[in-house]
């Protein structure tokens, strides 16, 4: 068998060939996979109360109109308040809030609540103050208990407010 340059040549030329081709099967990687993420929503935190500015003079059995009413947003987002609570009243000074809490009923009404000015937008991180509204009115009530520890202090009135995102 005689061996010649051109079957030398031929046969190396194939070896090169499958040997590029098996480098290049066995460099060759392939993968799949899934992508996720994530993200958490935001809370919307209580909006902090309502403030009503009452105009001074209250007394047993006597009533002083509303003369405004502030509510604060410490959401990064506007929000429409939609709805007030029933309210709720107490006192910063520890005497007379245990007097009212003795006593034999509530001290105190507010009425109509201002529902005519509902709904209105609060921005985000804001505190918007309303004028008005006009008709409402805080009354003490002249009960047959002694309301004396109350003379001067403050009476605080509390609102749970509804709201929902503008």
């Amino acid at each position: 068998m005689r061996i010649t340059k051109k079957k030398i040549t031929a046969v190396a030329a194939s070896a090169a060939v499958v040997a590029l081709g098996a480098g290049a099967a066995f460099g060759y990687w392939s993968s799949s996979g899934t992508a996720t993420g994530s993200t958490q929503l935001s809370t919307m935190a209580g909006l902090g109360p309502a403030t009503f500015t009452i105009e001074n003079g209250l007394y047993p059995g006597g009533s002083v109109e509303v003369v405004g009413v502030s509510v604060a947003n410490t959401n990064g987002f506007d929000v429409e308040v939609t709805s007030f609570g029933t309210p709720v009243f107490s006192s910063d000074d520890a005497a007379c809030q245990a007097a009212m809490d003795g006593g034999s009923g509530p001290w105190f009404t507010l009425s109509p609540l201002p529902t005519g000015m509902l709904p209105f937008l609060v921005q985000a991180n804001d505190t918007i103050t309303i004028s008005g509204p006009t008709g409402t009115f805080l009354t003490m009530v002249n009960s047959a208990d002694d309301q004396n520890a109350c003379q001067g202090k403050n009476i605080i009135v509390s609102v749970e407010l509804t709201a929902r995102t503008a």
